[in-house]
């Protein structure tokens, strides 16, 4: 990803579970955890990468507790 560009998780469900800033470096990490610091539950959740320009990078992450 680029700088300035933000990567939000969503639950199967289509929930937003966090939004995560990436750094200059055009990398974020996400700790399991919610936006409000809560641990996520075990299961599949995917991510939306939205760069500056608009484009967009979609994915799977699977959690396992």
């Amino acid at each position: 990803m680029l700088p300035e560009s933000m990567v939000r998780i969503y639950t199967l469900a289509g929930e937003l579970v966090a939004t995560l800033d990436v750094d200059s470096n055009g990398q974020t990490i996400w700790y399991g955890k919610n936006d409000y610091d809560e641990t996520v539950a075990s299961g599949i959740y995917f991510y939306v990468g939205v760069r500056s320009n608009g484009m967009r990078q979609t994915g799977k992450i699977g959690i396992v507790r």
